[in-house]
């Protein structure tokens, strides 16, 4: 009877701690919020999430990730672009949802957490304050993360043209396109701009060939 109570009240402990720190997370920016970064690395890590549920940025550009495959002894395959088609061929069979990790990393890579926002300006006029501290190492965690999750779904794309083309590749050359649309006003009057951002070359991680990819070899 004692281990039973001694569980229980464990369980509510660890449970306790656990809403504290999702409340500290999504809580606006404060002195506990802002010199620890548990609720990060516990919330943000492993139970990450965003309440916001009207951005007050809507997105303004399409984004793209390009993927060149390489191996020792064989030219690299063309930058090949791992979004192309998914909602024409794909959408039936729900293989759209690959196409939304590919983009929603990306724009991960390029764009701030929510709750990094209310520091962009503090740190551009006061880079020495110690919040900014803060801000530049959740910034490389925010960055690492997104470019980690490209690299997984580069593996499994190369998976795809290797077993198309009987190649082992074990690397890959990573960008991410991002093609901003004209406001309403200039449609007929500005074309697109795009930009490029070369993530540089990451080294593969063993993946098997799921057949998401196939025709694009």
């Amino acid at each position: 009877m004692r281990l039973r109570y001694a569980i229980y009240t464990l369980a509510l402990g660890v449970l306790a701690v656990h809403f504290v720190l999702t409340l500290i997370y999504v809580s606006p920016p404060n002195p506990i919020k802002t010199l620890t970064n548990l609720p990060q690395k516990y919330v943000g890590r492993f139970f990450y999430q965003d309440w916001g549920l009207f951005a007050p940025n809507p997105i303004s550009m399409d984004i793209r990730v390009l993927v060149s495959c390489l191996a020792d002894g064989y030219d690299p395959t063309p930058p090949l672009d791992i979004n192309r088609g998914f909602l024409e061929r794909r959408y039936l069979n729900g293989y759209d949802r690959v196409n939304r990790v590919a983009a929603n990393y990306a724009y991960s890579r390029i764009t701030l957490y929510r709750s990094q926002m209310p520091y962009t300006k503090l740190c551009t006029q006061t880079p020495d304050h110690p919040d900014c501290n803060v801000f530049r190492f959740t910034d490389e965690e925010r960055k690492n993360a997104a470019e980690e999750g490209l690299r997984r779904v580069a593996s499994a794309f190369c998976a795809d043209i290797s077993k198309a083309k009987s190649i082992k590749y074990e690397k890959a050359h990573l960008w991410i396109i991002l093609s901003e649309v004209p406001r309403w006003s200039k449609r007929h009057t500005e074309g697109r701009k795009e930009s490029v951002l070369d993530l540089g070359v990451v080294k593969l991680e063993e993946s098997r060939a799921f057949g998401i990819w196939r025709g694009y070899e």
